[in-house]
């Protein structure tokens, strides 16, 4: 895997838009029409599938975090307190 400061500012755009859209659908604001407008520029070019590829990898990775900082927040009482 290529080091941020090896990688071409067409790269770091697709990871930045890749990272704005994992956030936007994650939300549980997201709608239908965010859903298509994610699979259009999904699809509008093979750096967007490769940048979407990489976040989703790091995302997984930090998944056990996250749902072990569930746990604790449930265990002392913040779920529904607070927002993750």
């Amino acid at each position: 895997m290529k080091s941020a400061a090896t990688r071409t500012p067409a790269e770091r755009q697709a990871l930045n838009e890749a990272a704005r859209w994992h956030t936007r659908l994650h939300d549980e604001a997201a709608t239908p029409e965010d859903l298509q407008a994610w699979q259009q520029w999904h699809s509008a070019h093979p750096s967007h599938q490769w940048a979407w590829q990489t976040v989703q990898a790091v995302s997984q990775r930090f998944q056990p975090c996250f749902t072990c900082n569930l746990r604790a927040r449930a265990a002392l009482g913040f779920v529904g307190k607070i927002k993750i």
